[in-house]
């Protein structure tokens, strides 16, 4: 994804397989900040370790393989901070084999970050999805949207890896339709309300029932 901040004349990218939100100055074309777990900044990547943010804050957790950052708006009134909205996929919630997190284990979310841009810090403001465990855990695809006439927030956990109806990480294998794909569509209060939701299963036609990004519209 990639989200023109017009504040700030940035351009705000999201690589899910290196698990980075990045703000990049079009002006100059240098980078303003990078968002995402401190990992994997060795070797060639050290030099990247500057724009690396900083957690500030209780119950702060990273973002792994995340999709679709949203800004949200100024609700503090600081010109200072920025707030994201995306869908934290949690994929492996490491780069290290040994230190992965197993999919029965894992999950996914909705999460609101604010970044400080003076103090290059970051902040967790809101979250959905740790409770509900590998019920909404997809390993990859998903969106989040802010539903500005209501401030709800809609939730695409878009990629749900399953057989036998348990939660697995094999991605390659999924995408090949070889893997039942389901997916789980939530719209949640701020106070973490369910709303609706929708739930996509496979059918005799096809194991793939993934979505990616959803929009609530007015019919």
């Amino acid at each position: 994804a990639a989200v023109y901040d017009e504040d700030d004349n940035a351009l705000i990218v999201s690589s899910p397989i290196q698990s980075e939100v990045v703000s990049i100055d079009l002006e100059t074309e240098e980078i303003n900040w990078i968002l995402g777990p401190h990992e994997g900044y060795e070797g060639s990547s050290e030099y990247l370790a500057e724009y690396l943010l900083t957690a500030v804050g209780d119950d702060f957790e990273w973002q792994w393989c995340q999709h679709a950052p949203m800004i949200l708006p100024d609700f503090d009134n600081d010109p200072d901070t920025i707030d994201i909205l995306l869908l934290d996929n949690g994929q492996n919630k490491s780069y290290d084999e040994e230190g992965a997190t197993d999919a029965a284990d894992n999950y996914s979310r909705g999460v609101q970050y604010r970044i400080n841009q003076k103090t290059m810090t970051v902040e967790q403001i809101w979250e959905y999805g740790e409770e509900r465990g590998s019920d909404c855990y997809a390993t990859y695809l998903g969106d989040a949207d802010y539903l500005y006439e209501t401030g709800n927030r809609l939730l695409c956990f878009g990629g749900q890896l399953r057989v036998d109806g348990e939660p697995v990480d094999d991605i390659i294998s999924g995408v090949l339709g070889n893997t039942v794909t389901n997916s789980r569509v939530v719209e949640v209060s701020e106070d973490g309300d369910v709303v609706y939701e929708v739930a996509v299963h496979e059918n005799e036609y096809s194991l793939s029932a993934e979505t990616y990004q959803t929009e609530r519209l007015d019919l």
